[in-house]
């Protein structure tokens, strides 16, 4: 992704979110309660993939999954030196105003003329005290810790083509279809967006899956890169 960059300001406004907020249903533990951990990834997922929203790559290795997007903007010598958030030094270009970001490679196009290639790398899930992994009828289930008493769970499948979709949980249009299945506390911060809690049996995990319960919905997909197919 090519621009043209006048200040940091614009510079950040070119990022995307990887990672969306808490969701609107969340456990009180990981899921599903019973299910032995993985220490790892299967092999056979393990791999580069592109996310076919953004192009970003979705990148599975052992024990994490990151993406990663990069930018190229092109801007001068003048507006560096204008500009108070930037920094150029040698070969890379550094953002002062947020210094938890890395920097642009600088690549010079002319005398005066720079371009800039910007690597933003967010991890989605790292297996560890507060990220959780499990297979379950199929599905590898990630389990993200949000607090002592919250997790974010969302499943990846993975088809014979080595296509990965992604699902996270989603408010179904009727409420009293998942409190058939198990008891939900409404944690909802006043002002804040709509939030339930539950704490699903084995067997009600299992039904939360199935379609026509729509708690689980699609969210993303992402096509292996150089890849062969395999199962796992």
């Amino acid at each position: 992704m090519r621009q043209r960059c006048l200040s940091t300001t614009l510079v950040f406004c070119l990022l995307i979110s990887l990672l969306s907020c808490e969701p609107p249903i969340v456990f009180s533990e990981p899921q599903p309660p019973g299910a032995g951990e993985l220490q790892q990834f299967p092999e056979a997922i393990q791999g580069q993939y592109v996310c076919l929203s953004d192009t970003s790559l979705f990148v599975v290795n052992k024990h994490l999954i990151f993406q990663e997007k990069t930018y190229v903007f092109e801007l001068t010598r003048s507006e560096i030196a204008q500009d108070s958030g930037l920094l150029l030094s040698g070969e890379a270009l550094f953002f002062t105003d947020d210094p938890d970001y890395g920097p642009a490679r600088i690549e010079e196009l002319n005398d005066s003329l720079l371009s800039a290639t910007w690597v933003v790398r967010d991890t989605f899930f790292a297996i560890g005290p507060t990220g959780i992994l499990k297979k379950f009828r199929g599905h590898l289930i990630l389990n993200t810790k949000l607090d002592e008493q919250k997790w974010g769970v969302w499943v990846l499948d993975r088809d014979r083509n080595g296509v990965i979709t992604l699902s996270e949980t989603a408010l179904p249009e009727d409420l009293e279809v998942l409190e058939a299945i198990t008891p939900v506390e409404d944690i909802t911060v006043e002002g804040g967006r709509t939030q339930y809690r539950i704490a699903p049996s084995r067997s009600a995990f299992r039904k939360l899956l199935q379609k026509e319960t729509a708690v689980f919905e699609h969210c993303e997909t992402f096509e292996p890169v150089g890849k062969e197919s395999s199962s796992y």
